[in-house]
């Protein structure tokens, strides 16, 4: 409905203006071949796209081969705790831990971890215990799970000649 009435608005502004239509004024431009090529590809949005669509596929490259960086994970807590008695007792928590985990090729992973507390009671001895761990497991895979642990980043190394050769 909304396009039938613009072309109808159009046609009554064509023959209420037939001056707009025959104009005699018309100014012929010349385009060399490169200048049409330019013109024709400034604002392709299937080359925008195509350009968009690389930027992802780099993207899920990298996320592939970022598999066997290590991964920090820190915490930190604190609790409060009170007990209401005759001496009105309270016991102070704080804890901190950081733990490393890292992949590796053979389908391994490793974690360190390091963890500090200290408990603090009103009217009693102070407490404080540090601790420190490593953690190694490995699979029991032929091989040692090398071809299967490398076959995302293998895959998506070939995606990416893939992408690269359609993109030409």
């Amino acid at each position: 409905m909304k396009h039938n009435l613009l072309s109808l608005l159009f046609l009554v502004l064509l023959f209420i203006y037939p001056h707009f239509a025959l104009s005699s004024d018309k100014e012929v431009m010349s385009l060399s071949i490169s200048d049409c090529i330019d013109l024709a590809l400034r604002n392709n949005r299937n080359i925008d796209s195509a350009y968009l669509d690389r930027i992802l596929q780099r993207y899920n490259l990298k996320v592939a081969e970022d598999k066997f960086i290590p991964k920090p994970y820190i915490s930190i807590e604190k609790n409060f705790k009170a007990a209401k008695d005759e001496n009105y007792a309270y016991t102070i928590t704080r804890l901190a831990g950081i733990t490393i985990t890292e992949a590796l090729p053979t389908g391994a992973n490793i974690n360190l971890s390091g963890n500090y507390s200290d408990i603090r009671p009103k009217d009693k001895p102070f407490s404080q215990n540090t601790s420190a761990g490593i953690t190694f497991s490995q699979p029991l895979l032929k091989g040692l799970g090398i071809d299967l642990n490398n076959a995302s980043i293998k895959t998506a190394e070939i995606n990416e000649k893939i992408n690269v050769l359609s993109l030409k």
